[in-house]
């Protein structure tokens, strides 16, 4: 067998199936016939894959030939991925879509409005996990504060308009506080859950 530098040999032309291609394998070189390669891979494959040759008239709709090319995107790889509505994120139950950055917004906003907060002088948040903050403005004397800690107050504070004076705060119950002072309004905030 003739041995040639990469550079010396034909550039092939487009093969017909009477060609022979030939193949090493280990140390002994063997001749076969591309037609006879084409019917073995097309036997394996199961007519499965698109042919080059019928330019996509083997499919109905380009909806079925971009179905039957396209890879499906996971954590793993690259490809395809359908795209998540906002409601579908909100729910977020579906592990098979890709979220937007409005289904991100659509979730987050959700998160700290509506029946979750009153912004009010006297208000409250509540937060993802329970945590509820609530502050006011009043007088001295007993409240109630804006909605009831469903478990507990953890700790409450006041400020009053004088510097000269800081107002006792004393939480009675989940619902319930008491501001001792005899001087003007105090602000205040308590944390529970």
């Amino acid at each position: 067998m003739a041995v040639f530098r990469i550079t010396e040999l034909e550039v092939a032309s487009t093969p017909t199936g009477s060609e022979l291609l030939l193949i090493r394998q280990g140390t002994r070189d063997k001749q076969v016939q591309l037609s006879a390669l084409k019917d073995y891979v097309n036997t394996q494959i199961g007519g499965t894959y698109l042919n080059e040759s019928s330019n996509l008239s083997d499919v109905a709709n380009s909806n079925t030939a971009f179905n039957n090319i396209k890879v499906n995107g996971t954590t793993s790889y690259s490809g395809v991925l359908e795209l998540a509505t906002n409601a579908e994120t909100i729910t977020g139950t579906d592990t098979s879509r890709a979220v937007t950055p409005a289904g991100v917004a659509a979730v987050v906003g959700g998160l700290f409005d509506g029946s979750d907060q009153l912004l009010a002088q006297n208000g409250y948040q509540k937060f993802p996990g329970g945590l509820i903050i609530q502050w006011g403005r009043n007088t001295g004397g007993t409240y109630n504060f804006p909605i009831p800690f469903p478990n507990a107050a953890f700790s409450a504070s006041a400020v009053g308009d004088y510097q000269s004076f800081d107002p006792e705060f004393t939480i009675l119950s989940n619902s319930q506080f008491t501001i001792h002072s005899g001087l003007g309004n105090h602000t205040w905030i308590a944390i529970g859950h």
